[in-house]
């Protein structure tokens, strides 16, 4: 029964592939004219992007991705449903028309990685990383593609390098444990979460997370007092609530 138990997710915004493409093509369209379907049909030419108008690209693609779950900050558990069409489409535009900087380079990136496109978001990475090795929240976010693809021994090693210069950042506290979880070191994940909670004592996924960890060391009372912790903050975490009444169900049956 323990193989129903989940990992926490937060809340997942999606939005219909072709809503957002037709977004995409408005916004654009009413920036550069109808010279933006050239990168549809395969004429490209950078130099049509005018240059007082970069900046107002930046800031609507910026809001176009944040009303898909996509910010600088990765967060792996927000859904896009987009067709696969689609996407070649919004990457063409992407490639063809957008001048490319870092901050760009993550957006991007954090895209690919929603798409399950992991080793092209790491790409992206890596050439921010190229120029600024410092960023911890790209390096956070590399962890958290390689993560993905099931490298968490590797993962763990760029969660260090972000840990190294922001020790106190949760997200990466929680998602070493994670990667500590899923490489069966119960224990080893527990001290990281309680790092995390230390700095953040309300921070609800990393509180279930402990709570689904301590569940697999067969610690069910343990559990049910960090499920509820969760619960007393957000009472409708649907997985919280799921997860609990798995090891409410193991404890009836032992």
């Amino acid at each position: 029964m323990l193989s129903n138990l989940i990992l926490l997710i937060k809340e997942n915004k999606t939005v219909t592939g072709f809503g957002v493409f037709a977004l995409i093509i408005g916004i654009l369209f009413s920036i550069f004219g109808g010279g933006i379907f050239d990168g549809i049909t395969g004429v490209t030419d950078q130099n049509k992007v005018d240059s007082e108008n970069i900046e107002d690209v930046k800031k609507d693609l910026r809001k176009i991705l944040k009303q898909l779950g996509i910010e600088e900050e990765l967060n792996p558990n927000n859904s896009v449903d987009i067709l696969k069409e689609e996407q070649e489409e919004i990457e063409n535009l992407f490639k063809n028309k957008i001048p490319v900087d870092s901050e760009f380079l993550l957006l991007q990136g954090n895209y690919f990685y929603h798409l399950k496109d992991y080793n092209r978001s790491i790409q992206n990475y890596d050439k921010i990383l190229d120029h600024d090795k410092n960023s911890f929240v790209v390096l956070n976010n590399k962890g958290l593609a390689l993560d993905s693809l099931g490298l968490y021994e590797e993962a763990i090693v760029w969660y260090d390098k972000a840990l190294e210069i922001e020790p106190n950042y949760v997200n990466t506290l929680n998602n070493k444990g994670l990667a500590l979880y899923n490489l069966g070191l119960y224990e080893e994940a527990i001290v990281w979460y309680d790092k995390a909670l230390e700095i953040e004592p309300n921070h609800v996924v990393t509180i279930g997370n402990k709570g689904l960890t301590l569940s697999f060391l067969g610690l069910y009372e343990e559990a049910i007092v960090w499920y509820d912790k969760a619960l007393e903050i957000e009472p409708n975490h649907v997985v919280i609530l799921d997860n609990k009444n798995i090891i409410l169900q193991i404890l009836k049956n032992s």
